[in-house]
């Protein structure tokens, strides 16, 4: 029964969340996604390893939900925009 609800929400999930993503602020989504990603990345900003992002936009776009975002790294801090020249996507 777990299965099948969670193979649901799978499935289901792209379509659920991209009505919330489209009306949500851009500036909500970025203190979030700075949050969430900055978390996720700590130990590797900690060692140092997303240094290459320095001075480089990186263009993120999750299609299921329309969601984009561009990230950076400034003073061993990830930085979201809603804008920028992408030097990788």
């Amino acid at each position: 029964m777990l299965d099948k609800l969670r193979s649901r929400l799978v499935h289901a999930g792209p379509s659920l969340m991209s009505v919330p993503v489209k009306l949500t602020p851009f500036a909500l989504k970025r203190q979030v996604l700075e949050q969430v990603l900055s978390w996720q990345c700590r130990q590797a900003l900690a060692d140092g390893e997303l240094e290459f992002l320095e001075g480089r936009w990186l263009n993120i776009h999750v299609r299921d939900i329309d969601l984009k975002w561009y990230t950076t790294v400034e003073n061993e801090k990830l930085i979201v925009s809603q804008q920028a020249d992408a030097d990788v996507s």
